[in-house]
């Protein structure tokens, strides 16, 4: 028997927007986006197995008495990868579900906030998007459907060195269904890795009660959503039908500074 040993990095993660919330992009398109995900992180199908206990004439277990529950999700990828000039604006708008405005220039402003309901995903509302995990096996890539991102952390740290220096964003995928055994046949834009932010191209202004400091200088840095969805109902095929969205206290920012007296004294009159 032949054995082939496949490393992390010969899986591919694409991604495409969705018109229409539970239908999936084509497994022919050509239209998605490629993303690198840190190596080994692998979506959880959210299978549940359990014993039902039904073969009362003997203390052993039997796999006649086990159940699958292969439907009742949602599916979960956590990731984490380079934060990019030409991937954060999706990844802001899967988390926040809200997308204020967007200028119409080359170099376009997009201004995010987080919903403060939800939209209607069952009525095509808000963002959503297909996932694709490129296999090297052939007829074992995955296609997942309708997903949002449950949280969002993006992080900068000025005392990296080399690659560190890159600004970084992880968080939760959370996907309707999941196909398995498929076969992609599509292709996708490379992410272009010159995008990617380094933690230089950042300054930090902080408004406290006492006043703003402006071009603070900041060691470490993180702004983290988080909208706590959580999956709703089931379809007919066993499917969540939407999600449902609780964003409470849903933004964070935490940094560290270095310690001077301007800033010293603006925290203590805070």
């Amino acid at each position: 028997m032949a054995f082939v040993i496949r490393s992390g990095e010969t899986y591919k993660f694409l991604y495409g927007m969705e018109t229409t919330f539970g239908t999936a992009l084509a497994l022919s398109g050509t239209g998605y986006k490629q993303i690198e995900f840190e190596i080994g992180q692998f979506p959880d199908l959210g299978i549940n197995k359990t014993s039902l206990n039904q073969n009362r004439s003997s203390r052993l277990f039997s796999l006649v008495d086990s159940y699958h529950d292969n439907f009742s999700g949602p599916v979960v990828l956590p990731f984490t990868t380079y934060c990019s000039k030409d991937r954060v604006a999706d990844f802001i708008y899967l988390v926040t579900q809200n997308r204020v405005s967007q200028g119409a220039a080359t170099a376009y402003q997009k201004v995010y906030r987080m919903n403060s309901s939800q939209p209607d995903f069952t009525a095509n509302g808000g963002a959503f998007a297909t996932l694709i995990l490129d296999s090297p096996e052939t007829g074992k890539d995955m296609r997942f459907t309708s997903g949002i991102l449950r949280d969002l952390t993006i992080t900068w740290d000025k005392s990296g060195i080399g690659e560190a220096t890159l600004v970084k964003m992880s968080g939760t995928f959370l996907f309707k269904k999941y196909e398995v055994d498929q076969t992609f046949s599509g292709s996708g834009t490379a992410r272009d890795i010159t995008l990617a932010y380094n933690v230089k191209d950042f300054d930090l202004a902080v408004t406290f009660g006492a006043g703003l400091l402006s071009d603070v200088n900041w060691s470490r840095f993180s702004l983290a959503l988080n909208n706590n969805a959580i999956g709703i109902d089931r379809d007919s095929s066993g499917n969540l039908v939407t999600y449902f969205l609780n964003p409470a206290d849903s933004l964070r920012a935490s940094c560290e500074l270095w310690y001077t007296g301007s800033y010293v004294n603006a925290i203590t009159d805070y």
